[in-house]
């Protein structure tokens, strides 16, 4: 660990600079003792006498100053323990904070919707039960706010999403003259119906490229906002737009935005990931360690959030999470992106607990999408815990790879 190293590196510096010392004092000792043995006039034995004393003392400096290293050294060492325990307790507490914040994120999401209420007349009351409930005659229908909340929020904009990418789709190939998209295009669109379903159909930062003119976008654009206004009129109701009758149940107007919303919530995410990550790199604790805390953030995680998770790593706006190059050696290069060096997705199994088979079948699939990393990961049969897999069946995914 980093303060270990220091430490250490310290004594070393210290105690060569005393073995120096020692080293001058026995020469000087034994350049005087010869001088003194060669030119005295005194009698062996009282040479004897006196070289034997000329030794003595040096020895017990020396066993002194080996002692006062011994605690310095000591003392040294209790002080770097005490101030690593106070680090650790730091970073547990702000830690700690942090994923609190993050429920509070979770708790505090909500969609303000609507939905369809019913009303009867007193006499359908009066003759109706609960078994003939629904025979009740039916008078007027009358919109009413409703709100979605908490990890309800996922759950939908999950559904509107996927809805919009059909939507989506379905206009651009219709544009086009065409039946099938290009990997190119399919590309393109999956950005254009992420960036719709964050900024919002009306928004004036969703602009055409090459591949999708701004004229086709304007015309998707107007698509969606005649869908919005269907889906209002309808109360909310389960229904089929499109020629390819994609559905949208959702009780709130669809393609309005998220960013205030999910902005906020992935950039508080991704901090807090960095945060853990970045204190193993100080040397606060090991590899094994930042897995124990990132599994607790990811246990407080709903599958529908980490399926957006991986929509927004993958066309949305999360590319500095990880790299769909991800391998075991990450490259150093300077001139790559955050995300190829980053790792957290992969190394740090973010997505861990992803479920696989409910990602739209139209988007790339993950074990595609980081087959480099699974089959680099495949090949680590032995030497366990290392810094990518800390177990025999520690794979990237829950459901095995």
């Amino acid at each position: 660990m980093k303060g270990k190293r220091n430490f250490t590196k310290k004594m070393g510096v210290l105690a060569h600079e005393i073995f120096m010392y020692v080293k001058l004092l026995v020469l000087i000792t034994l350049v005087l003792t010869l001088a003194y043995f060669i030119f005295s006039n005194d009698s062996i034995s009282g040479k004897v006498t006196v070289i034997s004393t000329v030794f003595v003392i040096p020895c017990i400096m020396v066993i002194g100053a080996l002692l006062t290293l011994l605690a310095f050294w000591t003392q040294i060492d209790a002080n770097e323990k005490i101030q690593k325990q106070f680090e650790f307790q730091q970073f547990e507490s702000q830690f700690f904070e942090m994923l609190r914040l993050h429920k509070e994120n979770i708790t505090e999401m909500k969609i303000t919707g609507y939905g369809r209420l019913l009303s009867y007349k007193f006499d359908d009351f009066k003759e109706m039960n609960l078994k003939s409930f629904k025979k009740a005659k039916e008078t007027d229908l009358t919109q009413y706010v409703r709100y979605i909340e908490n990890r309800k929020v996922f759950y939908n904009m999950n559904v509107e999403l996927i809805a919009c990418v059909k939507l989506i789709t379905e206009k651009f190939l219709d544009l086009k003259n065409e039946n099938k998209l290009s990997s190119k295009e399919k590309e393109e669109v999956l950005k254009l119906s992420y960036r719709i379903f964050f900024f919002g159909s009306k928004s004036d930062l969703i602009k055409g490229n090459e591949i999708i003119s701004d004229d086709e976008v304007q015309k998707i654009k107007s698509h969606l906002n005649h869908i919005q206004d269907k889906h209002r009129k309808s109360f909310g109701d389960k229904n089929s737009f499109g020629k390819n009758n994609t559905t949208i149940y959702i009780k709130y107007k669809p393609f309005t935005g998220h960013e205030n919303r999910l902005g906020h919530y992935y950039r508080h995410l991704y901090a807090t990931v960095k945060y853990v990550i970045e204190k193993e790199k100080e040397g606060l604790f090991d590899y094994k360690k930042s897995r124990e805390y990132l599994k607790l953030l990811r246990s407080q995680m709903s599958n529908d959030e980490q399926i957006l998770l991986y929509y927004n790593f993958l066309f949305g706006f999360g590319y500095n999470w990880d790299s769909s190059k991800s391998t075991i050696s990450p490259t150093d290069n300077k001139n790559t992106s955050k995300g190829e060096k980053n790792q957290f997705l992969t190394k740090y199994r973010m997505l861990h607990n992803l479920p696989i088979d409910r990602v739209y079948e139209e988007v790339p699939s993950p074990r595609d999408v980081f087959k480099n990393y699974i089959n680099d990961l495949g090949s680590i049969q032995e030497g366990f815990p290392t810094d990518h897999k800390l177990h025999e069946d520690d794979n990237l995914f829950e459901w095995d790879d």
